[in-house]
């Protein structure tokens, strides 16, 4: 199920209700105001939008409860405080949620039950924050992140085409923000045509291993472009404006967990 889209099985029924309204007001079959006939039909159809956005997010909910079960997660459908302190830290998440919105711009927190050491992971979390636009569009993404144990340099790696779109909503960029300056790295056939590198100076680019970076190329290949960002101990990915399935979650658990071993390897 695609959780971020309307379901499209309802656009004949909204196209119905249209339709026959625009007829009865085409053809005058009531003598009365048109506006009487529309508007009962946009009525109509806001209902029944509204019933699929509840629909959509019960199920959502109920999806969420039953992966956390099968992969041994606490799940918080309305966390708050402390349980989002881990997140709080990362100086990009803002770009893609309701900062001014504070806990009510995160929603469905999954954390790992038990610390378990795997690859330098000793726990993980799973979180969907809020972005809103224009006020009539609302933009959900998940985000992955993974508590370490080592020290790993601070950075910002995500894919071209949608960071230009960002410096041109914000007016400006990372650098102008004083957050981090681009990185130009070339090494292992770095994807530099696909993704920019952001951190707080040129020496990053010796963190990254040429297997991170073959990885990112299959990724590109498979079209599956990510973003990662790590905030000096712990790491986030997600994939922008995209909530996942149970099997995308799973997918994508165990790519982030790939991507995170073939940085934390060289980490000290």
């Amino acid at each position: 199920m695609n959780y971020n889209n309307i379901n499209l099985k309802y656009l004949p029924i909204y196209a119905t209700i249209i339709g026959i309204a625009m007829l009865l007001v085409r053809y005058e079959f009531f003598d009365v105001d048109e506006r009487i006939i529309l508007f009962p039909a946009v009525i109509l159809c806001s209902v029944i939008f509204s019933f699929q956005l509840r629909h959509m997010e019960n199920k959502r909910v109920n999806d969420l409860e039953r992966y956390s079960k099968n992969e041994n997660y606490d799940f918080l459908k309305e966390p708050s405080g402390l349980q989002l302190d881990d997140f709080r830290s990362f100086k990009t998440l803002p770009f893609i949620m309701d900062i001014d919105k504070g806990d009510n711009a995160f929603k469905n927190l999954l954390i790992q039950k038990s610390e378990q050491e795997l690859n330098n992971i000793k726990e993980q979390k799973i979180v969907t924050v809020k972005k809103t636009q224009d006020r009539n569009n609302t933009f959900y993404t998940q985000v992955f992140l993974f508590k370490t144990t080592k020290e790993i340099p601070p950075f910002y790696l995500t894919d071209r085409p949608y960071f230009r779109s960002l410096e041109k909503f914000f007016g400006n960029n990372l650098a102008d923000m004083n957050i981090y300056e681009e990185i130009n790295i070339e090494k292992y056939n770095f994807p530099k045509t696909k993704y920019s590198l952001y951190g707080p100076d040129q020496s990053i680019k010796e963190f990254f291993t040429r297997e991170f970076i073959d990885l990112l190329n299959e990724g590109v290949k498979g079209k599956k472009r990510i973003k990662v960002e790590s905030n000096g101990k712990d790491i986030i990915f997600y994939v922008i404006h995209k909530r996942h399935s149970e099997e995308g979650m799973k997918f994508y658990t165990n790519l982030f967990q790939v991507l995170s071993k073939a940085l934390l390897d060289k980490a000290f």
